[in-house]
């Protein structure tokens, strides 16, 4: 009998060709454009309202998420807690959800009730009534994170390294305080919910295995509503005005960890840099088995994680490296992140550990792509920056074919401390 050697990993398999759910694109009488990636073995169906409401869409802080997590409370009709027990009669979720960009609703649930269940979507984005009572809960809750997250050094770096790239008046740096909950009240919610949904621009895509009358059922529910197809661009945004200061520390006496946030401002996804930046980082801290993880956290033990990531919203982009370290070794931390960084500027990456990334990347698209549910997100992803399957194409390309010498570049002409902001909260 053969003994299976668990010692020696397999050799990699070659990149095969992605065959993705291509969207079946309808539009509602009001203009709305709805997708269907349809899949599965299961009568299952996932819809997503997208709309163009998220936080970038208004100068008041806490507005945009304040309306989100209260479309469900109440409304013309129902009551929160009667919409949530009817939804869940049918054994369907709901879900709410808000970024920089854009925000939405979804519900999953069962096919064969959509005809029962998406009247009441349609009843949370037409006529919510955002009561008073359950308004103040949520503005009291929000005041007791917000008390005990300023008390944690991760959240207040955090705050401050988003307000140093992109300025504290920016959406993408804007910072929660307390007097942005103050401010919030009943009328403020009516009107933003009036502009960004009730008459908003509204994408719909369904995934799963929807029942023939689906699009019928999407009509009669929201094709005479007063939604709108999205724009071809979103509220132009204020330039950034980053902080004339690149080090920041703000110390904490009884601190007994240290939070690092350190990088700087970058492009967004569309730019033809940013799929060999991604694997660049990825070799550097963007994975368990990075280099970063391998020295700070396996040889010198300063950290539980350490983490870097290149982010892309819609009108700017950003690197950053974060951990918590113990205060003791702050300073050692510091200089080993820069000593990592300073080695991906001079020394190639080598042949094994970069196959080894081009592998987990690969590995981690195709999980990205797993089903219906998880092309359905992929293809949002793409759709708001007006991106096709062949975005995703370039990216499987540049994968196999990026050399060291190329990274090794990048990490020269993006990677300069002179252009860094490094932030650190705790004690050194």
């Amino acid at each position: 009998m053969d003994i299976l050697d668990r010692k020696t990993a397999p050799a990699p398999g070659a990149f095969t060709a992605v065959k993705y759910i291509n969207p079946e694109s309808h539009q509602l009488r009001n203009g709305v454009p709805v997708y269907f990636l349809e899949g599965g073995t299961q009568e299952v169906t996932r819809f997503h309202f997208i709309f163009e409401a998220g936080l970038r869409h208004s100068d008041k802080t806490f507005l945009p998420a304040a309306t989100n997590q209260m479309l469900a409370e109440g409304t013309k009709k129902y009551s929160g807690v009667e919409l949530a027990e009817q939804i869940d009669f049918y054994g369907s979720s709901r879900q709410a959800w808000i970024d920089h960009d854009w925000s939405g609703v979804g519900l999953t649930g069962l096919s064969k009730h959509s005809a029962d269940v998406l009247p009441f979507i349609a009843e949370i984005l037409n006529s919510a009534t955002f009561p008073e009572k359950e308004l103040s809960l949520l503005l009291n809750r929000n005041r007791q994170s917000l008390l005990i997250n300023n008390m944690k050094v991760d959240y207040v770096c955090r705050g401050l390294f988003f307000s140093t790239l992109f300025g504290k008046n920016h959406p993408y740096g804007a910072i929660l305080e307390e007097k942005n909950l103050n401010i919030i009240d009943r009328g403020l919610l009516l009107n933003y919910y009036n502009t960004n949904y009730k008459n908003g621009a509204m994408t719909v895509i369904v995934s799963g295995k929807p029942g023939s009358d689906t699009l019928f059922l999407l009509e009669e529910n929201f094709g005479s509503s007063a939604f709108h197809a999205p724009s071809i661009q979103q509220n132009i945004l204020p330039a950034p005005v980053s902080s004339t200061q690149k080090n920041i520390f703000i110390e904490k006496p009884d601190a007994v960890q240290s939070a690092i946030m350190i990088g700087r401002r970058l492009f967004t996804k569309t730019h033809p840099d940013y799929f060999p930046m991604l694997i660049l980082n990825t070799v550097f801290g963007g994975y368990f088995g990075s280099r970063l993880m391998t020295n700070i956290r396996e040889d010198k033990g300063y950290t539980y994680g350490i983490h870097s990531s290149i982010q892309s919203h819609l009108s700017e982009g950003y690197f950053r490296i974060s951990t918590k370290v113990g205060v003791d070794v702050c300073k050692p931390a510091l200089v080993e992140i820069y000593k990592e960084l300073d080695r991906m500027k001079e020394e190639p990456i080598g042949g094994e550990e970069l196959n080894l990334v081009r592998n987990y990347l690969y590995g981690s698209f195709l999980q990205s792509l797993d089903g219906p549910f998880g092309s359905a997100e992929s293809f949002a992803g793409l759709l708001g920056f007006g991106l096709t399957y062949d975005y995703f194409d370039k990216y499987l390309e540049t994968l196999q074919t990026v050399t060291p010498e190329l990274l090794m570049e990048l990490a020269q002409k993006y990677w300069n401390p002179e252009d860094f902001y490094e932030v650190v909260v705790g004690k050194m």
